[in-house]
């Protein structure tokens, strides 16, 4: 049965999780975005409250997107420059540098000062086993996300208690990280290692969860690399690379299909003017980014994923008819 579950995905699809054979040299991704936002669309308006209260309200409106080209992905993933958080499309190009804010931008999750690898986030065994019994998982061996799903399903309202109220944070954000913004290698399995931010519900929101979810791309990023250099073919892709693509088209000259940048955007990537540094941003310059208004959601950004791909299946007619 597990084999039956675990089918590759072919070259520029991502519609859910999937694994691969060991004879497959097809891309897969980790990714799965239909599942969440399947989960997000069959939630409660209370349970929405709930979302908004830790600061994942982002999530909310993260729009249905049917397939992720996994090419584009695989194609930015190795135009990435790990030690400088830029990416580089051709030799001799701009530097088109990135930062945790710009993933805000695109998600609309917490980016907290509160480092989830940070002391602010240590936590006991004890802590994990609670966390375990809290959303469900009560055999140390099951770390299943779609087993979460049943979970983060059940009936809550303003008569629940706070423990049920904060079981249900938890496991969203379990789910949310699992299968979008830190999506691992193992089909259907999330990393504990953030768990010292979610240990107590209250404080999710104080945490830089766009700063954890872009090092965790990076690492695989770094992963994919080292495998190119080494002549292995990548089954997996892992790490949040659809952020990868929603950045590029915002930050690419693209004609019309290009996006406008507000003023804020062009300000944050001019650097600090303090140091001439464009890798360091001043304080004024990280609150301005934070909190100006998140005119360019996602869905704009698959609106111009959707545009590239209609012009990429107009142009293979075109050759073709030429043929």
């Amino acid at each position: 049965m597990e084999g039956e579950r675990e089918q590759p995905i072919e070259e520029g699809e991502a519609a859910a999780p999937s694994g691969s054979t060991s004879r497959s040299t097809k891309h897969t991704s980790r990714i799965a975005i239909q599942k969440l936002i399947e989960v997000v669309a069959a939630l409660s308006d209370y349970k929405r409250f709930l979302v908004e209260e830790i600061g994942f309200e982002g999530v909310l409106r993260i729009p249905m997107i049917q397939k992720i080209n996994l090419k584009f992905s695989k194609f930015l993933m190795t135009k990435v420059v790990v030690e400088k958080h830029c990416i580089i499309l051709r030799d001799g190009g701009t530097p088109i540098t990135f930062y945790p804010e710009d993933f805000h931008k695109v998600f609309g999750i917490p980016c907290g000062q509160r480092d989830i690898n940070g002391k602010d986030a240590d936590i006991t065994p004890k802590a994990i086993e609670f966390i375990r019994n809290s959303i469900g998982w009560n055999e140390k061996s099951d770390r299943s996300l779609s087993s979460l799903e049943a979970f983060i399903g059940k009936k809550i309202n303003e008569l629940s208690s706070r423990l049920e109220k904060d079981s249900f944070k938890m496991a969203f954000v379990v789910f949310v990280m699992g299968n979008l913004f830190a999506p691992c290698t193992k089909h259907d399995h999330s990393t504990i290692d953030y768990w010292g931010a979610i240990k107590d519900a209250e404080n999710i929101s104080l945490f830089n969860w766009c700063k954890y979810s872009v090092n965790f791309l990076l690492e695989a990023v770094r992963k994919l690399k080292l495998e190119t250099d080494a002549h292995i073919t990548p089954n997996h892709l892992s790490g949040c690379h659809l952020f990868l693509q929603a950045f590029v088209l915002d930050n690419v000259e693209l004609g019309i299909m290009k996006a406008d940048h507000n003023s804020t955007d062009k300000f944050i990537r001019r650097g600090d003017p303090e140091t001439d540094d464009p890798h360091v941003l001043s304080k004024k310059a990280r609150e301005n980014h934070l909190h100006s208004p998140r005119g360019k959601t996602l869905e704009c950004h698959v609106l111009h994923m959707a545009q590239l791909h209609k012009r990429e299946a107009c142009q293979e007619e075109i050759n073709g008819a030429k043929c």
